[in-house]
């Protein structure tokens, strides 16, 4: 993570870290391919160096991101695919502590830092049925926010 300006203050609610401000992107208007990070921003990968274009967001649009993640515990992978080239960055101050990063081609959903440990057996397969109930009500508002609220198209252009 880059180095924070100023002490990050722990939330109860992901990502776990008060932030102020927030940004959303179009990044990975590229072919798929080995090396492309998957997350506009991680702590692992740093920034993307496919980001697009971005965009700051209010508070209340950053708070529904938020909301969303919540609904669906973080990273859903409904395919095989995962090549998001749509997110949502939060900020506490100038440190990013947050992404959604979201797929509308296959639909997968990855979020940074990780909503909870992975879990197996029964647990894991009550919390699918929950993140997939979630996830229905959830992947269309995720469509209106990028195309309708920010005019971000939901494919990327066609290659020239």
């Amino acid at each position: 993570m880059d180095k924070p300006s100023t002490p990050l203050t722990p939330s109860k609610t992901w990502p776990f870290v008060a932030w102020d401000r927030a940004e959303a992107f179009t990044f990975n208007h590229v072919a798929y391919g080995p090396g492309i990070p998957l997350r506009v921003y991680d702590a692992t990968s740093g920034w993307s160096p496919e980001i697009v274009e971005r965009t700051t967001i209010s508070a209340a649009q950053a708070g529904s991101a938020v909301e969303r993640v919540v609904a669906t515990r973080g990273t859903l992978e409904v395919s095989k695919c995962a090549f998001p080239r749509h997110a949502v960055v939060l900020y506490a101050g100038d440190t990013p502590v947050g992404s959604v990063n979201v797929c509308f081609e296959c639909g997968d959903i990855l979020v940074w830092p990780e909503f909870e440990p992975p879990a197996s057996g029964p647990t894991a397969e009550r919390r699918l049925r929950q993140q997939m109930k979630a996830y229905k009500r959830v992947f269309p508002e995720w469509e209106r926010f990028f195309r309708d609220d920010l005019g971000f198209p939901l494919t990327p252009p066609a290659p020239p």
